[in-house]
């Protein structure tokens, strides 16, 4: 466990004496407590290349204070650098009065200018009762207390918590955020002469705890512009439109579209792409090479072999990752009960074995999110049918030009650690069925496969594929185009690096 650094900030610096009087009924006889003064303090601690500015502003000048009297005092804090930072807001100090002195927190990303003023009041003839009422001034920028409680007694010097797991993210111009403690000596509306003699004094500092570690998805986040909406999928995408939101069966998803440039990631010792951040924060990445390419660039180092789909093209199951035949061949038996892989999926469990399990990195994979071979039709149909109908994705994508991030069917979700990007995946990520993108990320120059069934016609069993011009068409399984892996990775992994191409991410410990 990492020790704890104690950044000492003095906001509030008070010493309370109560004198001797005659009676005491919410202070019935004159008291006096003495403050600081004003005065402004300033700490800097580095951590690592961040440097955490502190500024206090200590408002504390007041005399003969009674119950009932306020007082607010700042601190700003300001982050430079590139880390996040973790902290408590603590106040440490002694109160030996028995009444128990409140506390309030506000929180706010400017700079405000909230003031107390306070008024004494005298009651009564024979006894005196003093008390005070207090406006707060300016504070409707402060929004709601974040947090409160008591300073109780203490005997020693003690350590009160009064706002904890903050935590501030870095940035080169400086992040500052501002907290505002309202202090009370509470009027009780009974007898407080037990305070007579006692003492308050203390100090509300900053407590470093530690840097926070981001996860995979909170790094790729900070690194990203968020769009609100949703994009024209009609049209290609073919400037950096940054990130998008759209649900999938896990949850809200983050998803890369057009010429992103900071969506590069070293992995295995290749160069992926960052599809989008699943609904359950892992990683979906696409093969991109053995070294980093640019978008806009061919090349076939983009995947890792051309190969069949499927050997056989002529009954529609043939679209199946893996499938049930109907006939093995239209002159054998029937055999309806053996399920079959694709060639193509035969060649990625290969390639995922030798190249990421065997060398130490599957426990840095995950399968829960799945990938979806979305068998679904519009029409109905006999599976070992040659009967010509289109599949739901086309329908999807081609007319109505709205693409799911959704499996549904879970029988068509299939629960491995590798795959291949689907259609709509594609269209999220900027390409169309009608119009060539050379722009967006996913272009590579070439034919590869996505594993979206198209349609089933004339005997042929077609999916859809990403031409070498950069759109979205059918081609009959059984040609040999390129194969790009598709994982997701742990929503554990930790990254380092910006995204780009000069600074990719990399996960940390499988370089």
């Amino acid at each position: 466990m990492k020790e704890k650094t104690k950044i000492i900030l003095v906001i509030v610096g008070v010493l309370v004496v109560i004198g001797i009087g005659i009676t005491f009924a919410y202070f019935s006889a004159n008291a006096n407590q003495e403050g600081e003064g004003s005065s402004t303090t300033v700490t800097t601690t580095t951590i690592g290349e961040t440097t955490l500015t502190v500024e206090g502003n200590i408002e504390f000048n007041d005399l003969d204070i009674y119950p009932g009297h306020k007082n607010v005092s700042s601190i700003k804090v300001t982050a430079t650098g590139e880390k996040t930072i973790l902290y408590n807001l603590i106040w440490t100090g002694e109160n030996t009065l028995n009444t128990s002195l409140k506390y309030y927190v506000y929180k706010t990303e400017s700079e405000e200018s909230p003031s107390i003023t306070c008024e004494k009041k005298e009651e009564g003839s024979l006894t005196k009762i003093y008390y005070e009422t207090c406006t707060e001034n300016n504070f409707a920028n402060l929004g709601e207390v974040i947090s409160s409680g008591e300073i109780t007694t203490t005997s020693t010097s003690t350590k009160f918590t009064l706002l904890s797991d903050e935590e501030i993210k870095a940035s080169e111009e400086g992040t500052s955020v501002y907290y505002y403690v309202v202090l009370e000596y509470p009027n009780n509306e009974e007898s407080q002469n037990i305070d007579m003699g006692g003492t308050f004094e203390g100090v509300v500092s900053i407590e470093y705890t530690g840097e926070k570690v981001l996860t995979a998805a909170e790094t790729i986040l900070a690194n990203s512009k968020v769009n609100e909406g949703t994009p024209d999928f009609s049209q290609v995408a073919t400037t950096d439109e940054g990130v998008w939101t759209a649900e999938d069966d896990l949850g809200t998803s983050y998803y890369f579209r057009g010429a992103v440039e900071n969506n590069y990631l070293k992995f295995a010792g290749y160069y992926w792409r960052i599809i989008r951040i699943n609904g359950d924060d892992s990683i979906r990445i696409i093969y991109d090479g053995t070294s980093a390419h640019a978008n806009g660039e061919s090349s076939d180092d983009r995947q890792i072999k051309k190969s069949e789909y499927n050997e056989n093209y002529d009954y529609s199951y043939y679209v199946g990752y893996t499938y049930v035949s109907g006939y093995q061949r239209p002159s054998q038996a029937p055999n309806t009960e053996e399920e079959y892989d694709s060639a193509i999926k035969t060649i990625l469990d290969s390639w995922y074995q030798t190249n990421i399990a065997n060398i130490g990195y599957d426990d840095k994979v995950v399968s829960a999110p799945g990938f979806c071979n979305d068998r679904k039709t519009g029409s109905d149909y006999i599976w070992s049918s040659r009967a010509s109908f289109r599949y739901i994705a086309y329908e999807r994508l081609v007319t109505n030009k709205m693409p799911t991030l959704g499996c549904g069917d879970q029988v068509d979700l299939y629960t491995t650690k590798i795959g291949l990007i689907t259609a709509d995946e594609v269209v999220y990520a900027g390409g169309t069925t009608e119009t060539n993108n050379k722009s967006y990320y996913l272009y590579t120059g070439q034919y590869y496969w996505t594993m979206s069934p198209f349609f089933f016609d004339s005997g042929y069993a077609c999916v859809f594929a990403v031409y070498p011009l950069g759109k979205l068409n059918n081609i009959s399984v059984d040609n040999k185009r390129g194969v790009r892996p598709v994982i997701n990775l742990s929503a554990g992994v930790t990254l380092t690096g910006t995204g780009t191409m000069s600074d990719p991410y990399v996960v940390e410990g499988a370089e």
